[in-house]
Parts: C-alpha cells; sequence; structure tokens
C-alpha cells in the first residue's frame, strides 16, 4: 500500500461582492457554513462528511471550484477505504471540473490527479469488477448528521447530556432537535436547540462570549485608578474591575505621590491582583519641611509674645511704684532695661509671627497643589484592547487543491475561497 502524505487544508476568506439578481443572501449564508463543516470534517479525515457538506453546498451555490473540493474528498476517501464507488466519483467529479474550467485555477492540478487516478480505474474494471454508474449517492440514502463547530479557542461540545468532545463535534443523530452545549474556559457557556433534518447534514458555528478579567486593588482611599489612559474608578473600590483580557497600561495617582504604572497582560475570566505601593514627591516633602518649620517658628513666635509681655509687666510694676513714692536709680535703670527688652521681644515676635505665617502658606501651597508626579516607564504602550470574541471566520467556496505526488507518495493540498 502506497504511503499516504498528510494533507494540509488552508481556505482564503475573500468575499466577493453579491449583486441584486444573484442567490439570496441566507442561501449563500447557508452554502458557506456548508462548506466550513466540509472542511473542517476534511481536516479531521471524515471524508464521507466532507463529501455530504461539500455536496449540499454545491447544490444551493453550483461552483467549479467545489467539484474540485468533492473529488479531493472522495480521493481521500478512497484511499482510505479502497471502496470502488470513490475511485469513480474521484475520477467523475475531477473531469467535471476540467469540463467547466477550460484554462487557469486547478485545471493543471485535476489533470494531473486524472493522470494518476485512471489507470488505477481501468486496472480495477479490468480485474473484474463490475462497473457502477458514476453517480452521487441519492439524498434519501444519506446520513442524518449535525456539526457543531466554534471559533472559540478549545471550546467543548457535549451533545443531548452526551460527554463533551472538543470542537468541532460531527454526530449521526436522528432526525429532530437536540440539544447542545458549548464551553471554553473563560468564556460564558450557552446550550441551543438544533434541529437536525432527515438525509442532510445541518452545521452550525458558535461564537462563545469572553468573560471579563477581575482585577482587585491593594491601595490607599483616594487613589484615582486609570486604565489605558482613561479614569476608571477613585478608591475605595466597592468591587473589582471587569477588564477585557490582553495588555493594559494601569495608572494609580494620588496627590502628593509619584504616579503607579503597569503593564498588565490580564486573562480573560482570571482574577488579577494590583498592591500599589506609592511614593512620596519631593513636593510633598518639601511641603512638610515648610509647614514644620512655619509652626515652629510660630511658636517661636508665642515665645516671645510671653517674654515681651513679661518685660512689660516689670516696667509697669516700676511705673506704679513711681506713682506712690520716690524711685531709687537702681530702680529706674531696671525700668529702662525692662522697657528696651520688651521692645525687642516685640520686634522678635512681629518677625516670628511673619515668617512663620509666610512658611506656612508656603506649605499649604506646596500641599494642596501636589500633582501626583511622574512615573518610571512602564514598557511599551499597550496593543489595541477590544473585547476580543474569537475571529469568526467564514470560508470561500473557490476551492483548489495542489497535489503532492511522488515515489511511493501522494497526498493533496486544498485551497478554497469565495
Amino acid at each position: 500500500m502506497k504511503k499516504l502524505s498528510i494533507a494540509v487544508l488552508a481556505f482564503a476568506l475573500a468575499a466577493q461582492p453579491v449583486v441584486a439578481h444573484a442567490q439570496d443572501a441566507a442561501a449563500l449564508a447557508q452554502a458557506k457554513m456548508l462548506f466550513n463543516a466540509g472542511a473542517q470534517a476534511y481536516e479531521r479525515g471524515q471524508y464521507a462528511v466532507a463529501i455530504q457538506a461539500f455536496e449540499a453546498a454545491h447544490k444551493i451555490a453550483p461552483r467549479p471550484p467545489i467539484l474540485f473540493a468533492i473529488a479531493q474528498a472522495h480521493r481521500k476517501q478512497w484511499t482510505t477505504n479502497k471502496q470502488p464507488d470513490d475511485l469513480r466519483l474521484a475520477v467523475k467529479y475531477y473531469r467535471d471540473y476540467i469540463e467547466v474550467m477550460k484554462e487557469g485555477a486547478r485545471r493543471d492540478e485535476a489533470v494531473t490527479a486524472l493522470e494518476a487516478l485512471e489507470p488505477e480505474l481501468k486496472a480495477m474494471e479490468k480485474g473484474g469488477t463490475a462497473p457502477m454508474p458514476v453517480a452521487p449517492p441519492k439524498p434519501e440514502a444519506l446520513p442524518t448528521r449535525i456539526m457543531v463547530s466554534s471559533q472559540t479557542p478549545k471550546a467543548m461540545v457535549g451533545l443531548d447530556g452526551a460527554a463533551p468532545a472538543d470542537a468541532p463535534l460531527i454526530a449521526d443523530v436522528t432526525p429532530g432537535k437536540h440539544r447542545v452545549k458549548i464551553f471554553a474556559d473563560g468564556f460564558f457557556e450557552e446550550e441551543h436547540d438544533i434541529l437536525a433534518v432527515a438525509n442532510n447534514l445541518v452545521p452550525v458555528d458558535f461564537t462563545l462570549r469572553e468573560k471579563p478579567a477581575v482585577v482587585s486593588f491593594d491601595v490607599e482611599d483616594g487613589a484615582e485608578i486609570s486604565i489605558d489612559g482613561r479614569l476608571a474608578a477613585v478608591t475605595p473600590l466597592h468591587r473589582p474591575l471587569e477588564l477585557p483580557s490582553g495588555s493594559h497600561l494601569i495608572t494609580v495617582t494620588k496627590t502628593g505621590y509619584r504616579t503607579f504604572s503597569q503593564t498588565t497582560t490580564l486573562e480573560h475570566g482570571a482574577p488579577t491582583k494590583i498592591v500599589v505601593r506609592f511614593d512620596r514627591t519631593t513636593q510633598r516633602v518639601t511641603s512638610y519641611a515648610f509647614l514644620g518649620t512655619g509652626a515652629a517658628v510660630v511658636i517661636a513666635g508665642g515665645v516671645f509674645t510671653v517674654l515681651s509681655f513679661s518685660q512689660q509687666s516689670r516696667a509697669q510694676k516700676i511705673l506704679d511704684q513711681k506713682a506712690v513714692g520716690n524711685i531709687d536709680p537702681g530702680q529706674i535703670d531696671s525700668y529702662a532695661n525692662a522697657v528696651d527688652a520688651r521692645d525687642r521681644w516685640k520686634t522678635g515676635a512681629t518677625i516670628a509671627f511673619g515668617a512663620g505665617a509666610a512658611l506656612l502658606a508656603t506649605g499649604a501651597v506646596l500641599y494642596f497643589f501636589d500633582r501626583p508626579g511622574a512615573a518610571l516607564p512602564a514598557g511599551p504602550p499597550p496593543a489595541d484592547n477590544a473585547p476580543k470574541p474569537a475571529p469568526t471566520k467564514q470560508p470561500s467556496m473557490e476551492m483548489g487543491a495542489a497535489p503532492m505526488i511522488g515515489p511511493g507518495t501522494y497526498g493533496a493540498s486544498v485551497l478554497g475561497r469565495f
């Protein structure tokens, strides 16, 4: 038996405009979904399912490249099961494709494939196998299947309460309603009813909604939290912030402190705690120095005032004694000294009060008008952080392939385009 190489499936998603008289948009969307189902089944080696899906898509939107896709799937099925019908049908569909594609596209690949398959078909017929009509299976002979896929990474699908399996899930079912559950880590779980149609493949695709990342903060009260440059909250927080996953620039500011800045990558559905430890700004430290010095100078002014009043009291006593009798020269000198000391302390108190008031005012200005200082660089700016549901891609139907043929080996790469 020849060694089968690994097939690679690649789909270009280039949508073409649809004119007003073209196929109905809903029908075209259904054809795309069927094609997508066939592509995924082909990739998983479920070639019978791929054939069923491609044929259904071609029935809705007949296009030459789908003929090529059907031929490729029959060829793979022939390689796997060695059923004569698959070989005949592969040859038929390659011929049909060549008939409608007179040049370009994948015509050369189809011709090369026929050169490899037709000798096998002739040898099989000469070997005594009775020729069979080359025609697609009748619709009523096809199994009833559903295919549940999801563009959400690592999505799991459960069908009718059975154990979940990796998406896409392809299952033979009975006609009628079936319940599917789709879930993935970090995404909201969904449940849907699917109506299976007898002798048809019903493809459905679901993209789950991403759970937000939950971010809590260990930070002082009165701090402003900004996410990607936008104010998000002021502490204390009553509950954690919910943010889309991805890279975010988180800044936390508070008057009198240097700005805390951090670029953080958040995972959907996962909790994150950010601990903020502020450093005081130079201005805030300076304001404390001015306020402390001003207060000390004011206190000194108060002391000077008390001393001034003390000397005033001393001088007044001498005056009172003079009013009731004579005073000696020593008392006159004491009076003069007391008045002189009183004036000096009074002047000192005035200067101290003035200087203290100026220092306190300067400290207050520095304190109350202290804006958050600059933060250290936090790394490159975050990338675009729009919510990230998994990309929803619809496959095309311009499908071709590049067969890989060599001594003892053959296979194919398939390329599709709508």
